[in-house]
């Protein structure tokens, strides 16, 4: 059900939030990277998108084992989009 509510509402700020709080309850690292990304995607303020990249990064790297995947969520936003290769994946 709640992937569901990813996929129907990918963009929904609400939604995400609130999946957020589930999955980091639940320690699921991987679908709390997907809601991170979306978030970063989805918000314009450059200080919040900062923090989701960051803390999609962390969690590939530290709880995922995926250094790849935290480097692009780590890399600075093209100047031309505001997004970084993490934030445009899904």
């Amino acid at each position: 059900m709640l992937q569901t509510c990813l996929e129907l509402q990918p963009e929904n700020v609400t939604v995400l939030v609130q999946l957020e709080q589930i999955f980091e309850e639940k320690g699921d690292h991987a679908s709390l990277t997907r809601v991170y990304r979306l978030l970063a995607k989805t918000l314009k303020d450059d200080a919040l998108r900062a923090r989701y990249l960051t803390a999609a990064g962390l969690l590939h790297e530290a709880r995922l084992s995926q250094p790849a995947e935290a480097a692009a969520c780590f890399e600075r936003p093209s100047p031309a989009t505001g997004a970084t290769r993490c934030s445009s994946r899904r």
